[in-house]
């Protein structure tokens, strides 16, 4: 930690957390989902880690209405009240905490003024698989909400501006809602406000959304794909010549959608009858695919992860996974370092995935 970061972490202890308020609960349901989930892959490295998520992780929705005078502000679209008090129910990541000096010098700036606003995002939805599972489906609680068509729904600029974002809004009906982007700059105040967490695997709501964006076709899903990941994002593979040979020999096509369109990215899933991916945030356009999906993920030894299993266990997609490579270097520190592919491992489990 240098020194910026330690000074940054001393100013920190400015904020405190609270969530001692007196909501109004318009809609509240808590569950654990796949606490009865039992995993029987090859490696019992990975079904011990997924059944220890199955039993540890509360899946929590609501929708809270909080009538008092708070302040949004631009870093996080956290809400902020009694000075120094960030509202719980609006922060996502509450490890990640906005700029003290920003704060404090915007007491005398001026500032955007609502009776009332939906928060919707900050940065959260800039992560692909965070913005389908967390953030897009809180539209569809937005019925529960009085006149929320008529309410200001407070964006934040980054989300705002992502591809997959812009594509939703100006072609499906959520260009109707008073979406206000919040700049980098922009603190606004409110006399109230909406706080949602939608649930975050929700069949039907994943159902919702496929049929909000992907236009049915009678097309069968045939290509077999590799999604694969550059030197630039991380986690990538680095005997990759090692394993290009098996892929071909497999009938795989290789494919980067790091950057694709969002178009191109919902057409291509529809399409795919055998997907190969390591894990990462395009793994979530299985939600697109056809029925009869077959899906392997490649899991470092220390990146264990059950997102996408669980994605894949509510959308019915055959899923596999294997450890077939040594541990990342740096788990979580972004971009992450590449790993190595056993590759008399990993041709065993492309057969296994065909059925082979």
């Amino acid at each position: 930690m240098n020194i910026k970061e330690k000074i940054k972490k001393i100013i920190d202890h400015f904020w405190k957390y609270s969530d001692d308020f007196a909501y109004e609960t318009l809609f509240n349901r808590d569950g654990k989902p796949f606490e009865n989930e039992h995993p029987e892959f090859i490696d019992d490295k990975i079904n011990n880690s997924f059944i220890f998520d199955n039993k540890k992780w509360l899946h929590s929705e609501y929708i809270k209405h909080l009538t008092k005078k708070i302040i949004i502000e631009p870093d996080y679209t956290y809400s902020i009240t009694d000075f120094n008090r960030i509202i719980l129910s609006g922060a996502f990541y509450p490890a990640l905490k906005p700029s003290v000096p920003r704060y404090l010098f915007s007491k005398f700036k001026k500032k955007k003024k609502y009776n009332s606003v939906i928060i919707f995002d900050g940065q959260v939805g800039t992560n692909y698989f965070h913005f389908f599972s967390d953030v897009l489906h809180k539209i569809w609680l937005f019925e529960k909400i009085p006149d929320a068509e008529k309410l200001p729904v407070i964006i934040g600029e980054k989300t705002f501006n992502t591809l997959f974002f812009q594509h939703i809004l100006n072609n499906t009906f959520i260009k109707k809602f008073n979406w206000v982007v919040q700049k980098k700059h922009d603190y606004i105040t409110a006399d109230s406000v909406y706080f949602i967490r939608p649930y975050p695997y929700d069949k039907e709501y994943f159902k919702k959304t496929k049929r909000l964006v992907l236009e049915e076709d009678e097309n069968n899903s045939q290509r077999n794909v590799f999604l694969n990941r550059s030197i630039k994002t991380g986690r990538f593979i680095e005997n990759f010549t090692e394993i290009i040979p098996i892929l071909e020999k497999y009938d795989f096509e290789i494919i980067d959608t790091a950057g694709a369109d969002f178009k191109y990215q919902i057409e291509l899933f529809s399409g795919v009858r055998n997907l190969i991916s390591i894990h990462g945030a395009g793994n979530t356009n299985i939600m697109f695919s056809k029925p009869g999906l077959r899906f392997l993920e490649l899991l470092p030894g220390n990146r264990l992860s059950s997102h996408y299993y669980w994605l894949a266990t509510v959308l019915n997609i055959s899923y596999y996974n294997v450890i077939c490579g040594n541990d990342l270097p740096f788990t979580n520190k972004y971009p992450e370092k590449g790993f190595f592919l056993d590759p008399f491992k990993f041709e065993n489990a492309v057969r296994s995935l065909l059925g082979k």
